[in-house]
Parts: C-alpha cells; sequence; structure tokens
C-alpha cells in the first residue's frame, strides 16, 4: 500500500534518494510557511470574528494559488489523465486547458476573497484602512529621509571636492611665489658673494621648501575656515546653544499647550522639532497621562462607565495626535472610546428591543419531530387535567397520543397505553384520531383521568408552528447582539487594564 501510494507523490515517484531529501524539506518548508500564514494571520486588535476571516482567506490563497496549481503542474495521482482537455494529445488542447484551469483559479481566489473580505466589521476595515495609511506616511517618511541623506552626501562630496581643488591650487601658487622668491634671493647673494654653483641650488631649494610649507598651511587654514562657514550656512553650522535654549522653548511650550489641550499646536510644535525633541515630545505626553491612567486603573476594572467618559473627555483631545496612535496611551485612549461608543449602542440597542420571551421555545435544540397516533380528544365530561374538571362538552385543545405501528390488514394501530397529551397550536385543526407528524416540545405534565375512571400522570407535549420558530430565532438574534456589544466592551476594558499594569 505504501508503495504504490509513494509512487504517486512528487520527489518520491524515481526512487532517487537525493530527489527524496529535497522533496522531504520541501514539503516541511511548505507546510510550516502554510502554517504561519494561517495561523499567525491573526490581529490582536481585531475580534475573533475578523480574525477568523483572515485565516480562511489566507487558507483560500494557500489552496487555489499553492495547492492546487502544484497538484496540477507535478500530475499528482496521474490526476491530468482524468480531466478533459489534459488527457488530448493536441498541445494546442493542453495548452488551452492550462490557460482555462489558472484562470478558473485566480477568478475563485478573486471572489472568495471579495465574499470574505465584506464579511470583515467596520472596525476591522477601518483599522486596516488606517494601517495602510500609517505605513504609506512611514515609506513616504523614509524616502524623504533617504533623499535627504542623499543631498547631503552630495554637499559633503561637492565640498571636499572643492576644498581639494583649492588646496592643490594653494599649493601650485605658493611654489611658484616661493621659486620667484628665490631667484630674487639668489641675484642678491650672486651680487655680494660668488658662492659655488651646488650652494646656491642647495640654498635656492630649501628656500623654496619653507615657502611652500608656509603659504600652504597659510592656505588650508583659511579655505577649511571659508568651507567651514558655507558648510554651515547649508546645514546650520554649530546649533549646540541654540538647540539648547530652542528644545527649552518647546519644552515650555508643551506643557502650556497640553494644560490648554490645544492639539492643533500641539501638532505643529512636533512637526517643527528635530529627531530628539519628536521622541521625548511622544514620551513625555505618553508618561505623564499614562500615570494618570494607571491611578485610575479600579475605574476601568469596575466598568464605571460615567468616570470613564469623565477621564476620556479630559484626554480627548490627544486622539488628535497622531505620533501617539501607537504608544501605550493612544492604545488605551482608542479602546476607552470603544467601550464608551459600545455602552452607548447598548443602551440604544435596549431602547430599541425590550427585554421579550422566547415563547414555547426556551432552547431550539429541544423541538422534536413528534411522529404519533392522536387517540381522541380529551372532551369527556369529568375529566381532569390538574386542578381543573371539564364539566361541558367544549372540546379543549388537548389530545391523548400514543405510538403507532402499521399493519396490511388493519392499517395505522396505535398502542393500547396512552403516553402523552398533545396540545395543537391555536392554527391546528384536526378532524379525528389517526396518525399524525409535526413540531413539538414537552413543556410540563399533567395528571388526568380518562373516561374510564384510570388516573395517570402525562407529559404534555406543546406543538411548535412557524410563528414560534421565527419568534425564537427573532429573539436569539437580538439576544446575540447584545451578546457581541456586551464581549467588545469587555475586550476592551480587558486591553485597557493589560495596558495599565
Amino acid at each position: 500500500m505504501w508503495k504504490k501510494f509513494k509512487l504517486l507523490i512528487p520527489g518520491f515517484r524515481t526512487g532517487r534518494l537525493w530527489k527524496k531529501i529535497i522533496a522531504s524539506i520541501a514539503y516541511l518548508v511548505f507546510l510550516f510557511f502554510s502554517f504561519m500564514m494561517i495561523l499567525g494571520s491573526g490581529d490582536p486588535q481585531a475580534s475573533s470574528k475578523d480574525n477568523m476571516i483572515s485565516r480562511w482567506e489566507n487558507i483560500s490563497i494557500v489552496c487555489l494559488l499553492i495547492i492546487i496549481p502544484f497538484i496540477l503542474i507535478t500530475n499528482l495521482g496521474n490526476i491530468r489523465k482524468f480531466l478533459p482537455l489534459f488527457k488530448s494529445k493536441s498541445i494546442g488542447k493542453k495548452i488551452i486547458a492550462w490557460v482555462i484551469s489558472f484562470v478558473i483559479l485566480f477568478i475563485g481566489m478573486t471572489t472568495i476573497s471579495a465574499k470574505l473580505s465584506s464579511q470583515h466589521s467596520f472596525e476591522y476595515i477601518a483599522m486596516q484602512q488606517k494601517q495602510r495609511e500609517e505605513q504609506a506616511i512611514h515609506n513616504a517618511k523614509e524616502k524623504e529621509d533617504k533623499e535627504k541623506e542623499k543631498k547631503i552626501e552630495l554637499a559633503e562630496q561637492a565640498a571636499a571636492k572643492v576644498i581639494q581643488a583649492s588646496e592643490e591650487q594653494a599649493k601650485k601658487d605658493a611654489e611658484e611665489q616661493a621659486k620667484k622668491d628665490a631667484e630674487e634671493q639668489t641675484k642678491i647673494i650672486t651680487a655680494t658673494s660668488a658662492p659655488t654653483e651646488e650652494a646656491q641650488k642647495k640654498e635656492i631649494n630649501t628656500i623654496v621648501e619653507e615657502k611652500s610649507k608656509s603659504a600652504d598651511k597659510e592656505d588650508r587654514e583659511s579655505i577649511g575656515s571659508k568651507v567651514s562657514n558655507w558648510f554651515g550656512g547649508i546645514f546650520g553650522g554649530s546649533k549646540s546653544t541654540t538647540n539648547a535654549n530652542m528644545n527649552e522653548k518647546i519644552e515650555k511650550s508643551i506643557n502650556s499647550n497640553l494644560k490648554k489641550g490645544d492639539s492643533e499646536k500641539l501638532m505643529s510644535i512636533y512637526e517643527l522639532s528635530d529627531d530628539q525633541m519628536k521622541t521625548y515630545f511622544v514620551s513625555y505626553i505618553n508618561e505623564k497621562y499614562h500615570k494618570e491612567l494607571i491611578e485610575n486603573k479600579e475605574v476601568f476594572e469596575g466598568k464605571k462607565v460615567e468616570k470613564v467618559k469623565k477621564l476620556y473627555k479630559k484626554m480627548e483631545f490627544l486622539t488628535n495626535l497622531s505620533p501617539l496612535d501607537n504608544s501605550d496611551l493612544g492604545l488605551i485612549l482608542m479602546d476607552t472610546k470603544k467601550f464608551i461608543e459600545a455602552n452607548e449602542a447598548l443602551k440604544e440597542f435596549n431602547k430599541e428591543h425590550p427585554k421579550v420571551g422566547y415563547g414555547i421555545i426556551k432552547d431550539i435544540s429541544q423541538v422534536e419531530n413528534l411522529d404519533v397516533y392522536v387517540n381522541y380528544k380529551i372532551k369527556n365530561t369529568g375529566t381532569k387535567i390538574g386542578n381543573l374538571t371539564i364539566e361541558d362538552e367544549s372540546y379543549s385543545d388537548n389530545y391523548f397520543v400514543t405510538s403507532y405501528e402499521y399493519s396490511q390488514t388493519f392499517g395505522y394501530v396505535p398502542s393500547t397505553d396512552w403516553q402523552a397529551v398533545l396540545r395543537l397550536s391555536r392554527n391546528s385543526e384536526l378532524s379525528g384520531e389517526g396518525v399524525y407528524k409535526t413540531k413539538a416540545v414537552v413543556s410540563n405534565a399533567v395528571t388526568l383521568v380518562d373516561n374510564k375512571g384510570f388516573e395517570k400522570e402525562y407529559s404534555v407535549y406543546r406543538e411548535v408552528s412557524q410563528e414560534d420558530i421565527e419568534k425564537y430565532d427573532h429573539v436569539n438574534d437580538l439576544m446575540e447582539q447584545e451578546t457581541q456589544i456586551n464581549d467588545d466592551m469587555n475586550e476592551s476594558i480587558d486591553r485597557i487594564v493589560n495596558l495599565l499594569q
């Protein structure tokens, strides 16, 4: 059995060891990444329903883009011989088969993906959109930083070339000037004394070298000063003292606008700050308000709605500061808003849908398909139903029912032992005894005395109408909606409490 199965698996069909090893590794890697893709698709900020939809999206991608194409391409189990066009000997038909197959897979993937994506909640779609926008902003910032670094690098290279060219030119000018000075000095020496030609050359070389070094040093200092001033003009020069004063002013401005709750000015401060100050900006605000929230941890744990609202109203302006979005403070405020909105939704829900009962169905699983023989209607004078004795011939909606069997001679034959009482729904009628099939639930039990004087306790089956089922479904839907709102509130509080540990 294993040998036959092994011959169907790509990599094991030839029996070569190296192919088996490569195939085994490839299958393990494929399984690992498939599980990672499916199980790792959850988002801790999303609901369990949204995470499950995302997992099904990834499962459809794995099946339609990897597993099925792999089976077709490797001809696993010689599957292509069972498919139309593939088994044809014509190359043209085979090409058409491949094209049709991949078109079907692509259409299937896009259709399933679109269908599943449409099931996501509004909050999940908004969160995904926000994440994409943040990623786009992050990418744009990275691109801007790289362009800025490139400009700085080009400017530095240009400055270096300027310095090098200036140094070379200065050195050349210094050497020429030194030669001229040496020649003049030589003429003076020649006029006063007539030294040997060798001594003259040696002296000339010494003078040229000293003049050149002196001129080169002076020119280096001059060029360095000029380039430093020019480079400082582009990039701001030395800012240590200026930055210290500026950061102090920024810090004061942050505190002032925090007290005013002016989010627009705070964002302006952030955007005009350098990277170091931006980091301090986020850290300072997060620490300041996170500490206050920790002091009010019991307010969230106790789900004290009015106090939570008061806290949120005080800090609501901070939600307009996008740099805080991914900080602990930003996440807490986001969940606080969700909690308040869910609480308002629950109030509105209870207002629109006051508490209603399920009716006769308490649990849909208790509804039975009743297949019984209706004996006859309880109508005899003196028949007791609980503490009630029927004293007239007004037909009540109660019937004796029992099991039955079918005989070719006698037809349907009921059991001689009455087993239960059936109460019809208001929309049902029976013309006489016989086989009756319906849906019913056991509601209670009654003690009855039959027309022969026998007293017995019977289970009471109440017939379930379509109206009863619709009422149950409606109430069940409402209960599920209410449960979902409560779950959303609890999840928000749990996340807040975890961040306040």
